[in-house]
């Protein structure tokens, strides 16, 4: 069954731009895509946006046009639906 958003989700939606859904993906989900950042960061795409001193990247722009981990979660259901 599609998850859908509550009249409070909506709103706040609507109040704040965005919505926080807690535990929409499991801690080994999450797990799993964190591991894929250090080869992501590592690929001196131009979307990496780096700290001039340390060289530590702060920002990874268009991960899902780069990594087939962060374009599937794009296109996942379970946040796609609450969208519909």
């Amino acid at each position: 069954m599609p998850m859908r958003l509550s009249e409070e989700q909506i709103a706040s939606l609507n109040r704040q731009g965005f919505l926080v859904l807690p535990d929409l993906f499991s801690g080994a989900e999450v797990d799993a895509l964190r591991s894929r950042l250090p080869a992501v960061f590592a690929d001196g795409h131009e979307g990496n946006i780096v700290e001039r001193e340390s060289g530590e990247v702060r920002t990874s722009m268009g991960l899902h046009l780069r990594d087939e981990g962060f374009s599937a979660l794009t296109r996942h259901p379970r946040l796609v639906e609450p969208a519909l």
